[in-house]
C-alpha cells in the first residue's frame, strides 16, 4: 500500500517536472507557425477606390515600355610589368624532366627531385656536427623566364654553418622549367626548406652472460 503511493508520488512529480518542458516547446512552435492575420477587405475597399472595367481593360491592352539592360563587364586583366614576380601562378615552376599532365603530379614529381638533389650534394657543417647543431634552414630564391635562379635569399639559418651549406647546395640546382602565368612565361619566387638532423648513435654491443657473443 505504502509503495503504490510512493511510486504515485513520484509519477505525479515527474509530469509537473515535464510540464514547464512541454510548455516552452508548444510557445516555440505557436510562435513560429503562428497564422498571420488575414487583411482586412473593408480596408481596403476603403483605400483603393473602385475603378471602371474600362480603365482596367485599357490598362491591360497599353503597350509595353521597352526594359533597358546594362550588364556590366569585369575589367580586363592587369598588363604583366617587365621584370614582376609572382608568387602564384597557373603553373608553377618544376625541377627535373616532370612532364605529367596533372599539375598536382608535376608538383610531387618536382618536390620529389629537389629532395633526392639536396640528399646528394648535401654535407653536414663540421662545426654544426660537434656540437649537435640541429634545425631547418629555409630558401627562398627567384626561377627566371629561361630557368635560371637568381636572388637567392637566407631566410633562416640554425647556425654553425647550416645556412651557408643550403645556400651552397641550392645554388648548384640548375635544371629547372620557369612558370607560366595566363599563358605567359614569368618570373615566380620560390622558397623551400633544408632540414638538418645527426643521425642517432648506433646503441654499443652487449656481450651476452657467460662471455657469448
Amino acid at each position: 500500500m505504502l509503495s503504490s503511493k510512493s511510486s504515485r508520488k513520484r509519477s505525479s512529480f515527474k509530469f509537473l517536472a515535464v510540464i514547464p518542458v512541454v510548455g516552452l516547446l508548444v510557445a516555440l512552435f505557436s510562435f513560429d507557425m503562428a497564422p498571420t492575420s488575414a487583411p482586412d477587405l473593408n480596408a481596403l475597399d476603403a483605400a483603393t477606390p473602385d475603378m471602371p472595367l474600362e480603365a482596367i481593360s485599357s490598362g491591360l491592352n497599353a503597350p509595353l515600355q521597352p526594359i533597358h539592360v546594362v550588364v556590366d563587364t569585369p575589367p580586363p586583366p592587369p598588363l604583366l610589368q617587365k621584370g614582376e614576380v609572382f608568387k602564384v601562378v597557373d603553373i608553377m615552376p618544376r625541377f627535373g624532366d616532370c612532364q605529367q599532365e596533372e599539375s598536382w603530379e608535376r608538383k610531387k614529381c618536382s618536390d620529389r627531385n629537389i629532395i633526392k638533389f639536396i640528399s646528394n650534394n648535401i654535407k653536414y657543417p663540421e662545426e654544426a656536427r660537434k656540437n649537435g647543431v640541429e634545425g631547418m634552414a629555409v630558401i627562398r630564391f627567384v626561377v627566371n623566364k629561361d630557368g635560371r635562379l637568381s636572388d637567392f635569399q637566407l631566410l633562416r639559418d640554425p647556425g654553425m654553418g647550416c645556412g651557408d651549406e643550403a645556400m651552397r647546395v641550392s645554388k648548384l640546382m640548375s635544371d629547372w622549367k620557369p612558370g607560366s602565368h595566363e599563358g605567359k612565361t614569368v618570373r615566380v619566387q620560390f622558397t623551400f626548406p633544408v632540414r638538418f638532423k645527426l643521425a642517432d648513435p648506433e646503441p654499443a654491443e652487449t656481450p651476452l652472460e657467460g662471455g657469448q657473443k
